[in-house]
C-alpha cells in the first residue's frame, strides 16, 4: 500500500484524478473510494475527475452534502460520514486517502475502521495515500511495513517543483514599516 508525497499546491487533486482515469481506462470494472476529512476536499477532488470528462458516474457520500452514493464506480466520501458503512459499498478495489497523514499509526480510528471493514470484504483491496507530510512529529514516518501505508512510492519537494516550473519561485516581501 503506497503513499505519494506532494507538497501543498503541487496538485494532489488532479494527480488523484489522472491516476483514477488511467486505471479505469485499463480496468473499467474497478471500484474506487476516495476518502477525505472535509466535504470541501471531496468536492474539489470530484470536480477534478469530472473535469476530465471521460469517466462513468462519480458519486459522493457526505452527510453535509446530503449525498449517499455507494454504488458508483468512483465515490468521494467524507470519513466521518462513512467510517462505519464500508459494507454498504460492496466490493471496493482501491481506497485512496487524501491527507493520509490523518490515518492513525496505531490503535483505532475512523480511517482504520473503514479500511479494515473494506479489506474484510475484499482482501485484495489496496490502500493508497496522498499527503504533503509523510512524516509526523510524535510518531515518525506514516509509512512502515507494519502500518496501513507501507512505503512512499513517489515524493516531490517544493524546490524540485519550482525548478521544473510547476510552482512559482518564492519571493520574500520586505515591509517598509
Amino acid at each position: 500500500n503506497p503513499c505519494v508525497g506532494l507538497p501543498t499546491g503541487a496538485g494532489k487533486s488532479i494527480v488523484i484524478a489522472w491516476t483514477i482515469a488511467g486505471w479505469l481506462k485499463k480496468a473499467p470494472w474497478l471500484r474506487v473510494v476516495v476518502l477525505a476529512h472535509r466535504q470541501e476536499l471531496i468536492e474539489q477532488n470530484a470536480a477534478e475527475l469530472e473535469g476530465l470528462g471521460c469517466l462513468p458516474t462519480v458519486g459522493g457520500y457526505s452527510a453535509g452534502l446530503g449525498s449517499r452514493d455507494t454504488q458508483t464506480p468512483v465515490t468521494y466520501a467524507v470519513i466521518d460520514s462513512v467510517y462505519n458503512k464500508a459494507r454498504e459499498f460492496g466490493q471496493v478495489d482501491v481506497i485512496i486517502v487524501d491527507e493520509a497523514h490523518r490515518i492513525p499509526a496505531k490503535g483505532e480510528g475512523k480511517y482504520r475502521t473503514f479500511i479494515a471493514d473494506t479489506i474484510e470484504g475484499n482482501p485484495a483491496c489496496r490502500v493508497i495515500g496522498f499527503t504533503a507530510t509523510p512524516f509526523r512529529m510524535g510518531c515518525g514516518p506514516i509509512c512502515h511495513p507494519q502500518h496501513i501505508l507501507n512505503k512512499v512510492c513517489y515524493e516531490a519537494g517544493v524546490a524540485d517543483l519550482i525548478a521544473d516550473g510547476f510552482l512559482c519561485p518564492l519571493r520574500a516581501k520586505v515591509s517598509e514599516h
